[in-house]
């Protein structure tokens, strides 16, 4: 499988603590622009380009946890900008990296949850109620905090109500969000602030 890891003669370009810095400054960045009530082109080029420089920048200086994160991140941009296949592929990029490296934590069942958004940006139903029924079973053994972050994502996926899916009844307790979450394929653009301040704190 494709490794992230830094070939062993690659040259830095920074000082590692800058480069870090700089990830995490872009991934802050990123969120900002995911948390504007409304942007421009310009702005939605901007949030795209900051969220691919975090993950390049991590991919110098981190580790499996922040590049899967940094996948993560990205497939929750295209997902706000309706793109679909984008989305799917770095959702997608993020659950490889997570099985390469076993990362453990919430990052496998973000992967999958980032995965089910994905399918609702592209229609796919089925699929999507598939990758978050995955990311709940991933949740279920994290600690109170890390679940509930992941919930809380999972709830804002507008996943159509079916009385016979399992997991749709697994995760009525737990549903919330605004009207925008429930109809939009992108969840809330101002974003779940508990999930910001998490995912910063990974990326500090």
């Amino acid at each position: 499988m494709f490794s992230d890891a830094p070939p062993p003669d690659d040259k830095a370009l920074l000082e590692p603590l800058g480069e870090r810095n700089l990830a995490s400054e872009l991934f802050n960045l990123t969120w900002d622009f995911m948390g504007m009530e409304s942007r421009t082109p310009a702005e939605d080029d901007a949030m795209v380009h900051a969220a691919h420089a975090s993950r390049w920048h991590w991919g110098k200086v981190g580790g499996p946890e922040q590049w899967a994160i940094g996948e993560w991140l990205c497939s929750r941009v295209y997902a706000v900008l309706g793109r679909g296949e984008q989305s799917l592929y770095h959702g997608r990029r993020a659950s490889e990296i997570c099985a390469e490296f076993e990362v453990g934590s919430f990052v496998p069942a973000s992967a999958h949850e980032a995965m089910a958004r994905a399918y609702c940006v592209l229609g796919d139903m089925e699929a999507a109620r598939a990758e978050r029924n995955l990311s709940y079973a991933a949740a279920i053994d994290l600690d109170d905090d890390d679940r509930a972050v992941i919930e809380g994502d999972l709830a804002t996926l507008p996943i159509t109500d079916c009385a016979a899916d399992p997991g749709r009844r697994l995760l009525l307790a737990y549903r919330a969000g605004c009207s925008h979450c429930r109809t939009s394929a992108t969840g809330c653009r101002p974003g779940n602030r508990s999930r910001m301040s998490t995912r910063k704190s990974v990326h500090a």
